[in-house]
């Protein structure tokens, strides 16, 4: 591993597990006198160093909470207000929900005696809705501000508005980088000088205190050559650690869901080749898809001679912390949002992270004792990220915040105080329901159509963003068999529908019925709140026009749509369950472009609504001597899994064909001659058995720019001479240099309702080309 690397120091602030050993408790006293005094505080430090789960008990301690006040702690991400919660109940000895409790989306754990409660920055912004001044709170703390996601820059703006009607009002903004001065000029202006000696940096209205504490060195290293692939050399640096290093635990930072669940299932099977008697490995998963109780894994101590592995997104990079982290392996990439206006598409895209993300990530090591943390970069990449990263708030799209801010009071738009501007426009009544501008419109338009409840229902299941079903590790074809028990052709929205009608009538007092049905339990418990929530503001003001009128698309010739407003091309995404459907027209709910390549790989997601379905299938069809020669191309390089075949159960169903890769130029006596990458035996049709997915040689599929198919046979015994083909699919996956590897299903057809007839053994093969 020393050759692989080059060795520089950094040293990340670390603290023990005892409270009064962390670095903030030394400066107790100055930050309560820092509130006391002033109406804004920035407090700066690393995480882990206290300033989440003890400044709040600090400030109820020194009677904050008296005359029925509470201390309100935003965070991020949902994940951290349930765990930090969750830690400050058991260090006050009560349970989560007294006095200590939290509120996130469609679940509030807190009653009228909580003294302190965490909750997301977006739930903050909905009890201003009803309660403009916050007039509940004597402190308000915006943690993690440094994350600059969308809902914490509105609620400073917020913040702001309100300092001026209640001056009693103390506002405590936490950070863990630099950018502690440009908070503070946000609500002072330029009312701000540096205190020499004191460590506060400040003027009349607030006052910047950094947490310096013990300090542990962490060891940065970088790769002396790129990594063509990361998630290969995350696995690898794995290993390395494993075997050549001390004990301490592993956090690995990736930037997905499917990125994460190879890289355990990986870990997995090779650590089953270590020694007997040498230390295992536990690969632990952590992103924001997880259930509470699979999340909560990370956080239990490793079983004995166990090394925990913990594979995580940029959850874990400042929201939570994770105790025994001693080494950290970075990918050095996350997957950012970003929307563009011109075309309505809001892409999410694996993009290089920023050197305050990059010292972020480093800092997780090293807590306790001296770390680790592995860059899988060089030197020369890490020096030219960017320093920080692009605030959330100018790269979204900003309807619902716009709507949101209407809903506030908020008149001129234009000139509310954000603190990054932002372009503004409006729409007030949708704001209120919580829930995307167009499944609002479709809300108040349902009324009219006798449909509300129905819709409120979908609504609410939609709201639960793609945490419905769960899905075992390795065991996709049962998640996908039990997505079909509720399938309707009609589309995604109406599948929804029948989950949630099935789950309030029997799921919800069984849950095993959902660990069965594979469901989410915990979220579906949420759906009926979500659809009272969502309901409490929906009233007889409708209007006709649907609400995804502007996401409409046409099915082309190819299996591709295009949207009618903008002609963009779109492909359904292998988890919307309309995929393997064939619609003349739909209306979607989403689109997001996974990466670069995934416009022509089918993985921009496209979740099929109320659609007209086509009624011919269509067919490929040779016209001598039982011979059919097909070639596909792909728009990139491919690692192809496996061959879909779709057939009718006749006589004229294929029975062998020969697969060639990278070959542009076959025609029937080359390919009847040549050597094939594989041959493939393809099993006699039967009726309702008309679909067989054959698993290829991945050692030979790597690399794949193409493949010719040849079928040479049919099942008819020399009896039939057409040879004919449903249509053929492929799965595999894209791959693109420093990027997540993209899943695809690719089926090759004619065009709808069509027959095509390919030319027999005297001609050149007929090309069924893939859609631009």
């Amino acid at each position: 591993m020393a050759s692989d690397f080059e060795l520089t120091s950094s040293f990340i602030p670390a603290l023990y597990k005892p409270a009064a050993l962390l670095p903030i408790a030394r400066h107790k006293q100055s930050l309560l006198y820092l509130v006391e005094t002033y109406p804004v505080t920035i407090v700066v430090g690393q995480t882990g160093s206290g300033k989440t789960t003890q400044l709040p008990q600090y400030l109820e301690q020194a009677g904050w909470c008296a005359d029925g006040k509470a201390i309100a702690v935003t965070q991020p991400r949902r994940v951290a207000a349930t765990t930090v919660a969750t830690r400050v109940a058991e260090e006050l000895r009560c349970k989560v929900g007294e006095d200590v409790g939290y509120s996130i989306r469609f679940e509030d754990l807190t009653s009228a005696a909580t003294k302190i409660k965490f909750l997301t920055d977006g739930m903050l912004l909905r009890e201003a809705l009803v309660d403009p001044l916050l007039s509940r709170y004597s402190v308000i703390m915006v943690d993690e501000a440094h994350e600059r996601s969308l809902s914490t820059d509105i609620l400073l703006g917020i913040l702001k508005k309100i300092m001026k009607r209640r001056p009693e009002l103390r506002i405590v903004v936490s950070s863990a980088t630099l950018q502690a001065e440009d908070f503070l000029r946000f609500f002072t202006g330029d009312d701000i000088h540096d205190n020499t000696g004191s460590g506060q940096i400040g003027g009349s209205v607030g006052r910047i205190i950094s947490l310096e504490g013990r300090m542990y060195p962490v060891d940065i290293l970088f790769l002396e050559s790129p990594a063509e692939e990361y998630v290969e050399r995350a696995v690898k640096t794995v290993f390395d650690i494993h075997l050549q290093e001390g004990d301490g635990d592993i956090l690995v930072f990736l930037t997905g869901r499917e990125e994460i669940d190879t890289t355990v299932q990986l870990i997995s099977e090779r650590a089953a080749d270590l020694h007997p008697k040498a230390q295992g490995l536990l690969p632990l998963p952590l992103y924001s898809g997880l259930t509470t109780d699979q999340q909560m894994y990370v956080f239990e101590p490793a079983p004995e001679n166990t090394r925990k592995v913990i594979v995580s997104t940029n959850i874990a990079e400042a929201s939570v912390t994770i105790d025994g982290i001693v080494y950290v392996v970075d990918c050095g990439f996350a997957k950012l949002r970003a929307y563009n206006p011109n075309t309505g598409i809001e892409t999410l895209t694996a993009v290089p992270i920023s050197k305050a993300a990059a010292v972020q990530r480093a800092g997780r090591a090293g807590r306790t004792k001296p770390g680790k943390c592995f860059r899988l970069c060089t030197q020369q990449t890490y020096e030219t990220l960017p320093e920080a990263t692009v605030p959330e708030i100018q790269r979204s799209n900003l309807a619902p915040v716009i709507m949101q801010l209407k809903a506030l009071g908020i008149d001129n738009i234009v000139r509310f105080d954000f603190f990054d501007a932002a372009s503004c426009g409006a729409c007030m009544r949708m704001a209120e329901l919580a829930v995307d501008p167009m499944m609002a419109k479709v809300l108040l338009s349902a009324q009219s159509f006798n449909c509300l409840n129905e819709v409120l229902s979908i609504a609410a299941m939609v709201s639960l963003q793609g945490s419905v079903w769960v899905q075992h590790e390795g065991d996709k074809k049962s998640a996908e068999s039990n997505r079909r028990k509720f399938a309707v052709e009609e589309g995604d929205h109406l599948t929804y529908l029948n989950v949630y009608q099935a789950f309030v009538t029997v799921g919800k007092k069984d849950p095993k019925w959902c660990r069965d049905n594979l469901l989410n339990y915990r979220s579906l418990q949420r759906a009926p709140r979500a659809t009272w929530e969502t309901s409490l503001s929906t009233s007889a003001d409708v209007s006709r026009p649907g609400g995804y009128f502007a996401h409409a698309a046409k099915m082309q010739p190819d299996g591709t749509f295009k949207t009618v407003s903008g002609g963009i091309t779109l492909h359904a995404h292998p988890s919307s369950l309309m995929f393997s459907l064939l619609y003349s027209q739909i209306q979607f709910d989403s689109i997001t472009t996974l990466n670069e390549a995934a416009p022509k790989s089918g993985a921009a997601i496209v979740q099929k609504a109320w659609t007209e379905r086509l009624n011919d299938q269509p067919e490929l069809e040779s016209d001598a001597d039982e011979q059919l020669l097909m070639y596909i191309p792909f728009t990139g390089q491919v690692k192809v899994h496996s061959l879909l075949i779709y057939t009718a159960p006749t006589a004229s169903a294929p029975k062998a064909l020969k697969l060639f890769k990278n070959r542009d130029d076959l025609d029937f006596a080359t390919a009847s001659e040549l050597a094939p990458i594989q041959t493939i035996e393809v099993p006699q049709p039967v009726p309702g058995a008309d679909v067989f997915e054959l698993p290829l040689n991945r050692a030979h599929w790597n690399a794949t720019t193409s493949i010719t198919l040849f079928f040479e046979d049919n099942w008819s015994d020399g009896e039939e001479d057409v040879t004919k083909v449903g249509y053929v699919g492929f799965k595999g996956q894209f791959m693109a240099l420093n990027r997540e590897p993209v899943n695809f299903l690719y089926e090759a057809a004619a065009n709808p309702g069509d027959h095509v007839a390919i030319q027999g053994v005297s001609g050149v093969g007929g090309r069924i080309m893939p859609g631009q």
